[in-house]
């Protein structure tokens, strides 16, 4: 009996273990950003959302956000699994239309959008991890289609 409690023990450590390992490699990978275009190319292909953060070099809230949730493995796994990311660096003259496309003046923004381009929400300023992985969910579960983001976030 207790060779069977340190085995169900042992395989449970194991379980957390590589859940960590895969959260950890997410985080030292980083993000892996696309340019807009090829997004779009690639959600007609994968039918996830894509998911546009603008931003500016120098904005003192945009490194925050990358100083705080950018560095979250649970928020990296989530990009890394759920999203298409987009970078929009709002000083380059090629990412200049997209941020007129979209009227995103103030960074960070983070812009969601669903398969066939339609804008399902629209996050502006910092946000830390766990509201950041809260939008993301409510992003990539769809739930956008049935509630209100603050709906969504008084259920739990």
């Amino acid at each position: 009996m207790l060779l069977k409690k340190i085995m169900c023990l042992a395989a449970t450590v194991g379980l957390l273990w590589s859940l960590g390992s895969t959260q950890a490699q997410a985080a030292a990978a980083g993000v892996a950003w696309q340019g807009y275009a090829q997004a779009l190319e690639m959600q007609k292909v994968s039918g996830k959302p894509v998911m546009l953060y603008f931003s500016i070099p120098y904005c003192y809230r945009c490194k925050k956000m990358e100083q705080g949730a950018y560095k979250n493995p649970g928020v990296l796994a989530a990009i890394k699994q759920e999203f298409i990311p987009v970078l929009v660096n709002l000083t380059v003259e090629a990412d200049k239309p997209v941020g007129k496309q979209f009227g995103v003046s103030y960074t960070p923004t983070h812009l969601f959008l669903e398969p066939g381009g339609k804008q399902v929400y629209l996050l502006k300023g910092v946000a830390g991890s766990e509201r950041f992985l809260k939008v993301l969910d409510y992003v990539s579960s769809g739930a956008y289609r049935k509630m209100d983001f603050e709906s969504y976030e008084e259920e739990d």
